[in-house]
């Protein structure tokens, strides 16, 4: 089934008389629930590292889960980690990088290494890590695919401990694809310019969510201390009363209000310029969306402050200031779709992969949900996009997101060290942007699709030339 997208590029191609299907590379997979039973990859497994498992196969070195190779991985029947997943996530994206059979993938001879996570951030590093120390041991260079995301409780800008360990272990024929996400059509983010000493209110609609609750991360941009304090109310409030002291900078508070446990908190010291906002509801009782005031100020000169929240949980209003607010609230921005890439698609050295539609009649259009950059340091990203609305792999239905958008590009990255087992991330992202070609969509910026998205002939033209060199 996924030859159907392999096909409209003219896979696989052929350079330095050698056919570019990924043999004597590794394809990692860091993601969450797999069945290692499936046809498309059953075969192409080499191990997997089940990071919640506690029984067979051997104990990972690090104490945590259970690593299954060879007859051992038999006795790890859709291996399901506490860690909630999509069902088969893991399956589709395999089989679109390097599946076999009737489920041809970008990369059909490499060796796959999956992870099964269970847990955050650092346990996804911890995986990618083992993954290039595996392949390395074989001999082997290895690509490995992140489809990860959703959490935007970060800066924005590669700087995070998680993000700079994954620039560390990307090098040459180490290689790392992420997905850009799928939360651009959520107002998670908003951007507010501050002159010295000006204080901006930013309005928020929270719900109640039993599995996840509202977490705001400031970042100010230059590093100058931040105030922040809360009012509750709703967005046509003409006046309101804060519900929070003032946190200044190194300090912290916790209030309960109104059946929501509410934790404000502004870093001091080498955090200066980080504040954070978290808010847990005590139950569904009462309203299902409460509304409030984040009013932030910043102690140094005019800054501009980044606001995410983690997840659509807490959503910015975009609306201008209604009148009879008087002086005391200047208009207040409106939510921005822009600076969406987070862990682990902004890290500098891992190339981030964003979604497009391809239309009937011919053109692309650029997927609704595909989050958009630059990063919050003004790089481009993402690097390129990929089909990622009815895509077919391992699962009956047709796919939709970025998660399945990443693996291709992970894939054509397979076929890429197969000709430069050294390649480094500098490299791949030349080969990738010399094989893209604009996207069709005028109504998308660059900021949305980067170099473009991958084409026929570009591609055959980059790698031949590749490997000439």
């Amino acid at each position: 089934m996924v030859g159907r997208v392999i096909e409209s590029l003219g896979w696989p191609f052929q350079a330095a008389g050698r056919v570019l299907d990924g043999s004597d590379v590794v394809v990692g997979i860091v993601d969450t629930i797999i069945d290692v039973t499936h046809p498309a990859i059953r075969d192409a497994l080499v191990t997997v590292w089940h990071q919640g498992a506690t029984n067979n196969g051997r104990p990972h070195p690090s104490g945590r889960g259970r690593v299954y190779g060879g007859d051992s991985l038999r006795e790890l029947d859709r291996a399901a980690p506490s860690m909630p997943g999509p069902p088969d996530h893991a399956t589709d994206v395999a089989a679109i990088a390097a599946g076999r059979g009737s489920w041809t993938g970008f990369a059909p001879s490499a060796e796959i290494m999956a992870v099964v996570l269970e847990g955050g951030r650092s346990e996804a590093v911890n995986g990618v890590e083992w993954i290039f120390d595996v392949a390395t041991k074989m001999g082997l260079p290895a690509v490995v695919n992140l489809s990860l995301g959703g959490d935007h409780f970060d800066p924005h800008d590669g700087t995070d401990r998680f993000s700079l360990a994954l620039d560390r272990l990307a090098g040459p024929g180490r290689l790392i694809v992420a997905s850009a996400g799928n939360e651009n059509h959520c107002t998670i983010h908003a951007a507010l310019h501050l002159q010295p000493n000006e204080v901006r209110r930013l309005p928020l609609a929270c719900a109640y969510d039993p599995g996840r609750f509202p977490k705001i991360a400031l970042f100010a941009y230059p590093r100058t201390g931040l105030r922040v304090r809360l009012y509750r109310g709703t967005p046509l409030t003409t006046a309101a009363e804060p519900v929070t002291d003032w946190v200044e900078p190194g300090y912290e508070e916790g209030e309960e209000i109104d059946g929501w446990k509410v934790y404000l908190a502004s870093k001091g010291g080498d955090k200066a310029g980080e504040a954070t906002c978290i808010m847990k509801r005590r139950s569904r009782d009462g309203e299902d969306a409460s509304f409030w005031w984040l009013e932030v100020q910043s102690e140094g000169p005019g800054s501009l402050v980044h606001v995410w929240s983690q997840n659509a949980t807490a959503e910015f209003l975009a609306f201008d200031a209604p009148e009879g607010r008087g002086g005391d609230l200047p208009d207040h921005p409106s939510a921005s779709h822009d600076h969406m890439l987070a862990f682990p698609a902004a890290a500098s050295r891992v190339i981030a992969v964003g979604g497009i539609e391809v239309l009937p009649m011919g053109g692309h259009r650029v997927c609704y949900f595909s989050n958009v950059g630059p990063t919050a340091d003004h790089r481009a990203k993402p690097e390129l996009v990929m089909k990622a609305m009815d895509v077919r792999a391992a699962s009956p239905d047709p796919l939709t997101g970025t998660s399945f958008a990443a693996p291709m590009v992970t894939g054509v990255l397979a076929a890429a060290l197969q000709l430069h087992p050294g390649l480094d991330p500098d490299g791949a992202r030349e080969i990738l942007a010399s094989a893209c070609a604009p996207v069709t969509d005028t109504l998308a910026s660059s900021s949305a699709w980067g170099s473009g998205t991958l084409q026929s002939s570009n591609l055959r033209a980059a790698l031949e030339s590749s490997a000439k060199e």
